[in-house]
């Protein structure tokens, strides 16, 4: 199971899941990323749950346009950082510490996240 994302445009980029919440994590604590929260999808029910803004879940939530940005500009940040290796290795080590889950450490990850901000760039995206 993965992260599907969709933007207006028609692209799509995927991640695994693991992936998905790693780089979450790793752009809001270290490269400065305030993550305002998704915006509900289309078809949420507010009756019965408020949405509370989850980026992990697989239901067409949108990632509004300036978090998007601001996203991409987080990780760019870590694309540049001379110390990103170090700073992944101590992410994947809180991951599991915390909750038991492994994140290879050995794949070079520029050309995925370098994709990712392209996309990200480009504005507003769902993730399925």
């Amino acid at each position: 199971m993965g992260m599907d994302l969709r933007n207006k445009h028609g692209q799509e980029f995927y991640f695994t899941t693991i992936g998905w919440a790693f780089y979450i994590n790793l752009a809001i604590l270290h490269y400065g990323w305030e993550a305002i929260g998704t915006v509900a999808p289309r078809n949420w029910d507010g009756d019965k749950s408020p949405w509370q803004g989850e980026y992990d879940w697989n239901a067409g939530q949108v990632v509004a346009a300036q978090d998007a940005i601001a996203f991409a500009i987080a990780l760019n940040a870590y694309i540049a950082d001379p110390a990103r290796e170090e700073k992944k290795a101590l992410l994947a080590k809180m991951f599991h510490e915390e909750a038991g889950i492994s994140v290879e450490l050995d794949v070079d990850d520029r050309e995925l996240i370098t994709a990712f901000i392209e996309f990200a760039l480009k504005g507003e995206f769902e993730t399925w």
